[in-house]
């Protein structure tokens, strides 16, 4: 099966991205450029420490056992939710996300750990350098070149005038637990289903 090891979202910080979501999507459909990115379903937005894949009986045990042992010694720290951006960059996006802020430091440790515990259970080294965000959407297939970088400058021109609630106050919400969850990849959409859910220290 395939898992990862993630944070999940308050309730009202899903409903602030939901508001954020929808006026960007509003944005491109009026530019003609909607059907250019498939949506995450806010349900299953989420901060992602670490994308594991196949997951074996004895690994995903070893992963559990090493979040267990260590969620404790991490202390629970606060990140609020940031602006718009994109990958590889917004000048032509494959992927539109939202940044965090908040504290980060203590987001960086936790992640680090949370390597170490793959790496412990058998898991390849992550290549890619950690960079925390909220996936809101993925480019969809179909969506040339041009649409892409029309799209990526009209994301950022609404980020540049944006005067909403994630600018002015952004959602902010405190890390109290970390997840192992499944994700079942189905034709309409993931489902996310967690597997262990560890207490971080007080």
């Amino acid at each position: 099966m395939r898992t990862f090891i993630a944070i999940e979202l308050p309730s009202e910080v899903r409903t602030a991205i939901s508001r954020r979501r929808q006026q960007l999507a509003a944005q491109l459909a009026q530019a003609g450029l909607g059907d250019c990115f498939r949506w995450s379903a806010v349900q299953n937005i989420h901060l992602t420490l670490r994308f594991l894949g196949e997951t074996d009986p004895s690994q995903q045990a070893r992963i559990e056992a090493g979040l267990a042992q260590t969620a404790p010694n991490w202390h629970g720290f606060e990140l609020c939710v940031g602006e718009a951006g994109g990958f590889p960059t917004l000048r032509r996006p494959n992927v539109l996300w939202l940044g965090l802020t908040g504290e980060l430091p203590a987001l960086l440790a936790m992640q680090r750990g949370v390597e170490q515990i793959a790496r412990t259970a058998g898991f390849a080294a992550e290549t890619k350098s950690f960079s925390p965000h909220l996936t809101l959407a993925r480019a969809a297939r179909g969506c040339g070149r041009t649409q892409l970088q029309a799209a990526g400058e009209l994301v950022q021109s609404f980020v540049a005038r944006s005067t909403d609630d994630l600018r002015d106050e952004p959602p902010c919400f405190a890390v109290t637990e970390v997840v192992h969850m499944h994700s079942d990849l189905r034709g309409t959409g993931p489902i996310y289903t967690p597997l262990s859910v560890h207490r971080l220290g007080d």
